[in-house]
């Protein structure tokens, strides 16, 4: 998951709490015309976003709101959750896996991504017979490149005019799907 605060007037509030599902692209406001920029934090569960707001009254509040099971997008209105507080953090113990920045094991067979990071061209290998498609999305899960592959198994990608950051590369056969994390200098 990728969070950002867009604001879309050039500094004035209200801002929107957006997020993003860097596996499947879909993006989505969670909260708009909210009043503080800070970063929104999941339950354990990715089931609630915690976020700080302002009450009806005005006053300063930590927020959740219930996410829909594509934890990008919000399950209801928000409510107050501790009021005269901000910047609340939901702890948690234990191990997360993130598949939007590690390999996913059951991929491709023979997948391989270099160089990485990456200046010009990104030359991407597999193993096999299937044709394979390659995505690459920005931070916000939009969608920047797409090749439309053939079972050569070998595709250059150019990321010439993309601004340098991070960004996430799905490779699939229609079956099987794999991502990786790029560096773009």
């Amino acid at each position: 998951m990728a969070f950002d605060v867009l604001n879309a007037n050039g500094g004035a509030t209200p801002f929107s709490v957006m997020a993003t599902n860097v596996d499947t692209g879909v993006s989505g406001v969670v909260v708009a015309q909210n009043y503080f920029a800070g970063t929104p934090s999941y339950s354990k569960l990715d089931d609630k976003l915690l976020f700080t707001a302002k009450s009806t009254a005005g006053d300063t509040v930590v927020a959740v709101v219930n996410l829909q099971p594509n934890k990008v997008l919000p399950n209801g209105a928000a409510s107050v959750l501790i009021t005269q507080a901000k910047w609340g953090t939901w702890y948690a113990q234990g191990q997360r896996v993130l598949l939007g920045t590690q390999a996913v094991t059951e991929t491709l067979p023979g997948l391989a991504v270099y160089p990485n990071p990456v200046q010009d061209q990104l030359v991407v290998e597999w193993t096999g017979s299937s044709a394979v498609g390659l995505t690459l999305f920005d931070a916000m899960g939009r969608i920047v490149r797409s090749v439309p592959t053939t079972p050569a198994g070998r595709a250059a990608l150019s990321v010439v005019g993309l601004a340098a950051g991070t960004y996430i590369l799905r490779a699939s056969d229609g079956q099987r799907t794999a991502t990786r994390r790029i560096t773009k200098e």
